[in-house]
């Protein structure tokens, strides 16, 4: 059992190892972040990302689906 489990860590070390650099390597280098908003539409309710820059400025947006429905500003969500 010992081996078993030193065997699963000295992999998952080894793996982050190489994996974590590439990861960070993958990042833009011309965003900083993003800012996420929610539409609350009561029909299709959406959470819109917006890139962010090292200045504070925002970008280039993209639209994520929720498949629900939000409360239309009818009502606090909170």
């Amino acid at each position: 059992m010992f081996k078993v489990v030193r065997t699963a860590l000295t992999l998952s070390i080894g793996l982050g190892i190489v994996v974590l650099p590439i990861l960070s390597i993958a990042q833009s280098n011309s965003s900083t972040g993003a800012v996420f908003i929610m539409t609350n539409n009561a029909d299709k309710n959406e959470v819109i990302a917006f890139e962010r820059a090292a200045d504070g400025s925002l970008g280039e947006s993209h639209s994520y689906d929720t498949e629900g429905r939000g409360s239309g500003g009818t009502s606090d969500p909170l």
